[in-house]
């Protein structure tokens, strides 16, 4: 893993240049075993990166001379295959020599700077990985965590940002470029990022969705099949102990699995599910595996488990008397930076490199997340959609100038890249890509133990949803497509999340490979509001110590700063009506407790 800051301007401050020479920063989500500094000749542009231990076959994930710099976050490999161990980054300065980082598939941004300091900053092509920015004087700082750009842009205590806290108790997720801190910003998916002597300038793009496609679907769907193939071979070249494909009741892991299947490259994987024995996504994951004598795990390995009790253990003796769900609360703000919401609280540990694991995030990109909006025919329609329907600000705790100033916000969020012009279903689409997908995956994957590669993660599968239109996009042509060409069979079994919309296939089905007696499924045709899944089963199990500490973060301290945005009367309100809420009330009370730990300072750093 790598984290970088790069400083460029007519004059960078000393206080900065030595910001950046610290080898170990309290701001990273690792431990640093390596540290770079590199500056061009005239002092104007700086780098400096910091790596773990873990390579994973890739090499360092720097190289720097007199001739210039690369560097690489995340995981980066091009369309046509995986570069050789240990010469990634030799093969993406080549790469980045010739070609553009558009043609490279992955979740990573690299840094590409010659002798004299000009060049670029670019992330992949969906802007999953994100680029944090800031100013200190003259200068533009931007790095690929946003903890430490507000650290060293604001002399060691940055302030916090409470509109953008805020989107939490609104909506339960971020939008926009706003983040916990005052003055950073992410920078926008449509951007490219020119960097010269000079400074730092963002120079627009046209994002993946309004890049246009000519040809047959089902030529162009071959790049989209290909992508997810050169993904998977890259999880496959990765030297690590475990390789493991992540499995629920829905679409999109399933999806892998049947590329899996037709590649003959499913028994090279183990399968894991989260939740209870009995949960539908745990019996549908099972039947599946089953059904092809695939090896299946419910549940955290037993390593991981071992690692979780060690840190919790360190934790307990570091917080005497803290609650292990309020540190794991406190955690996850930290880890985060407040910009995910507790509704979804997870392990939050640095990457260990003992695992690679596919997932399906992006997949929804091939269709829609909204499917809801199928009915739309006309913008009000949409409005009415995002103001009412979608059901931000449900839980009422919001003061009406904070309500009002949300509404105008996602308004504009929506209609960002767009006009009148476009579909409504184009608008809703890519604000989902622009925001909500990128926002939530896009911090996730700055403290990623599980080194995740997503197959589905492809901007040739974004443009071919958008070129095919609204109707036929949202009927998941994609889909249905790459499962007729991969593996039939699993188009036809239950799926726990909604059933396939109508849609005309044009060729006969082929028989199932291999038929099998499946157990029964204990579940509905689709997902009914408040449906059983792991999240919630954890959630509902720890329910009663989240109201409590709800009470104490919220209720107890008005001075915290959320309340600027917040109704007291209404919170307590909220709160001892907790259990009687919609599942969105909910969100958003544990979004407003997100950010309560968050501008209160309270959140631990690990």
């Amino acid at each position: 893993m790598l984290t970088f800051a790069l400083a460029a301007g007519p004059t960078i401050p000393a206080a900065l240049r030595a910001a950046l020479a610290d080898p170990s920063p309290p701001d990273l989500p690792f431990r640093a075993a390596r540290h770079l500094v590199w500056s061009n000749p005239a002092g104007t542009v700086l780098f400096a990166g910091w790596q773990d231990d873990v390579e994973l076959g890739m090499g360092t994930r720097w190289r720097s001379g007199p001739d210039g710099l690369t560097a690489f976050t995340g995981h980066v490999w091009p369309r046509t295959g995986v570069w050789p161990s240990g010469q990634w980054v030799a093969c993406l300065a080549d790469h980045l020599g010739s070609r553009s980082a558009e043609d490279l598939l992955g979740v990573f941004t690299a840094v590409s700077l010659n002798a004299e300091g000009t060049g670029f900053v670019a992330s992949d092509s969906l802007g999953t990985s994100l680029v944090y920015r800031t100013r200190v004087g003259d200068t533009t700082v931007l790095s690929s965590r946003a903890r430490l750009v507000a650290r060293i842009g604001s002399d060691g205590r940055a302030a916090r940002d409470v509109l953008g806290a805020g989107w939490l108790p609104y909506c339960g997720f971020p939008m926009g470029a706003r983040t916990g801190y005052e003055g950073v910003d992410v920078v926008p998916l449509d951007a490219s990022i020119a960097v010269s002597s000079a400074g730092i300038e963002l120079r627009p793009v046209t994002p993946p969705w309004r890049q246009p496609l000519e040809g047959d679907p089902r030529e162009l769907l071959d790049q989209v099949h290909a992508d997810a193939v050169t993904s998977i071979h890259a999880a496959l070249s990765y030297p690590v102990e475990r390789r493991v494909a992540e499995l629920t009741g829905g679409k999109d892991t399933r999806l892998i699995l049947a590329i899996l299947l037709g590649e003959g490259l499913a028994e090279q994987f183990e399968y894991r599910t989260w939740g209870e024995q009995d949960l539908p996504d745990v019996v549908v994951a099972r039947n599946l595996t089953q059904m092809y004598g695939l090896r299946h795990e419910v549940g955290y390995e037993q390593s991981r488990r071992q690692r979780v009790i060690e840190r919790q253990l360190r934790l307990e003796a570091s917080y005497p008397g803290v609650s292990a769900r309020e540190r794991q609360l406190r955690v996850n703000v930290g880890a985060w930076d407040g910009m995910r919401n507790a509704w979804e609280l997870e392990a939050a540990k640095p990457p260990f490199g003992d695992c690679v694991a596919l997932n399906g995030t992006y997949g929804e990109a091939f269709s829609s997340n909204y499917l809801q909006t199928n009915r739309h025919r006309n913008h009000a329609d949409l409005r009415q959609t995002l103001l009412v329907h979608m059901k931000f600000g449900a839980a009422g705790i919001l003061k009406p100038e904070a309500l009002e100033h949300y509404r105008n916000e996602v308004m504009a969020a929506a209609y960002e890249g767009c006009s009148l012009d476009d579909a409504p279903q184009d608008v809703i689409d890519s604000m989902y890509l622009r925001h909500k997908a990128r926002r939530w995956f896009g911090s996730t994957q700055e403290t990623d133990e599980n080194n995740h590669v997503l197959p589905l993660h492809s901007s040739f599968g974004v443009r071919l949803g958008f070129a095919l239109g609204a109707r036929v996009r949202r009927r998941q042509w994609i889909y249905r497509e790459l499962y007729q060409r991969t593996c039939p069979p699993l188009a036809e079994l239950p799926f726990t999340s909604k059933p396939w919309s109508e849609v005309e296939v044009p060729d006969r089905r082929p028989e199932p490979r291999r038929a099998a007696k499946l157990h029964p499924i204990p579940m509905p045709s689709s997902r009914p509001s408040g449906v059983r899944t792991a999240v919630t089963e954890r959630r509902r199990r720890s329910e009663d110590q989240d109201v409590e500490l709800m009470r104490r973060y919220l209720l107890d301290d008005p001075s915290n700063p959320i309340f600027d945005l917040l109704d007291r009367g209404r919170v307590e309100q909220a709160v001892n009506g907790f259990a009687g809420l919609f599942e969105q009330s909910k969100k958003q009370l544990y979004g407003a407790l997100t950010a309560a730990v968050w501008l209160g300072r309270h959140e631990i750093t690990t």
